[in-house]
């Protein structure tokens, strides 16, 4: 083998322990790159985490008010409904004492027509028995006289 030659394959293989290198080094510095993703990403995943756990507690928080919300909304609405009924039987209540007002009015109306024509009866009685008491006083004064 000549000098050359070893020169030449020497030459080769310096020119391919170079081009080892530097695919040595690129590669090198993608794994570094990866790596400072990979962290990167880590640690973006562990503030997403904590974030998750905040948020998971504030909608846990926002579901206990919004039950308690509407335990008092069902609360009110039965209040509601109570006074509607109660406000029913009172009208009820009104309606039928207004009835029976309006019907004890009329009996009485009734009862005094009929004391208005008994006490009419009465004075007109009463007109025939003064009359026939005068007229008999003059009967007896007459007699009197005589």
């Amino acid at each position: 083998v000549t000098l050359k030659q070893q020169t030449t394959h020497f030459e080769s293989l310096q020119a391919e322990a170079e081009h080892m290198r530097k695919e040595y080094n690129d590669t090198l510095r993608e794994w570094q790159a990866c790596k400072e993703r990979l962290r990167a990403a880590q640690e973006a995943q562990k503030v997403c985490q904590v974030k998750e756990r905040e948020l998971q507690g504030r909608l846990e928080r926002q579901l206990v008010e919004k039950a308690e919300v509407e335990v008092k909304l069902r609360d009110s609405l039965d209040q509601v409904q109570l006074l509607k009924n109660e406000e029913e039987s009172v009208r009820n209540e009104l309606q039928s004492s207004f009835d029976e007002a309006q019907m004890e009015g009329a009996r009485l109306k009734i009862r005094a027509d009929d004391l208005e024509e008994q006490l009419a009866r009465a004075g007109g009685r009463a007109k025939e028995l003064e009359e026939h008491a005068t007229s008999e006083a003059k009967r007896a004064r007459e007699l009197e006289l005589r």
